[in-house]
């Protein structure tokens, strides 16, 4: 999406890139000298269109050419989707199989996926998502610690959570079918997996960490669900764990 949004962004073309198998440096390196990327601006749809049919032509090797005549399909209908949230929805169809091959925890990678798509669903503008959220906040946190009342939040996923530290964290969305995922509510092993997870989360929070979970969720027109608590929350007594709603203020 970032490739679409601001195609002369190397960085962005190189992580893409490298997402196809038998493509290494080298070859990111040939096709960007190719597309010319870094020598111009691609600012309407049209040079951007135009830029996505040529890396359609690249003349590269057969190990990896359908795969990456695909990647170059799936960004021209991202430049043609209206929302991000069918962006996105193209990007997964295009990156889920990818996933499965690259990743051991690829179902709950793919969860992080879930709720991305969620929130993707809130914004009017790729661009403006992707300044918003930030998946891998290395760069956020390698950096000096912003002024008090800077305004400064890290989205992040309870993966690439893991060695960080901050003041004050809120874990979301902790409702049974959340956290724990309904999908492995029968599967005493992956109930486990999850409730590590959590616990790496929680040691994250150096002075303050709150839950949240929602007390109304709209599920579509053919489903009533009202949520409740995480099981992993739900047995922690309130004089360690006091409660509180913000309902009707």
């Amino acid at each position: 999406m970032r490739v679409v949004v601001k195609p002369s962004d190397t960085l962005s073309w190189f992580r893409t890139l490298k997402l196809v198998e038998h493509i290494g440096d080298a070859t990111v390196y040939q096709i960007l000298e190719y597309l010319g990327v870094e020598q111009k601006e691609f600012r309407s749809s049209r040079t951007k269109e135009a830029l996505f049919k040529k890396l359609h032509r690249f003349p590269g090797r057969a190990v990896y050419k359908a795969q990456l005549t695909r990647l170059a399909r799936v960004l021209t209908t991202i430049l043609e989707s209206k929302t991000p949230s069918t962006q996105l929805a193209a990007v997964l169809r295009f990156y889920r199989p990818l996933l499965k091959t690259k990743y051991d925890d690829s179902p709950r990678r793919g969860r992080d996926l879930d709720h991305l798509q969620t929130i993707a669903k809130r914004y009017k503008t790729a661009a403006k998502l992707l300044d918003d959220v930030a998946l891998d906040p290395t760069e956020a946190t390698e950096t000096t610690s912003p002024r008090r009342g800077s305004g400064f939040v890290t989205l992040s996923t309870v993966h690439s959570a893991k060695g960080l530290e901050w003041d004050h964290l809120f874990i979301i969305w902790m409702s049974d079918g959340w956290f724990p995922s309904n999908r492995f509510q029968d599967e005493f092993d992956d109930l486990d997996e999850e409730r590590r997870l959590l616990y790496v989360a929680t040691t994250r929070a150096r002075r303050q960490l709150q839950f949240i979970y929602p007390l109304n969720v709209y599920a579509g027109p053919d489903r009533d669900w009202v949520p409740a608590i995480s099981r992993f929350l739900e047995p922690i007594p309130e004089t360690i764990l006091p409660q509180g709603s913000l309902l009707n203020t």
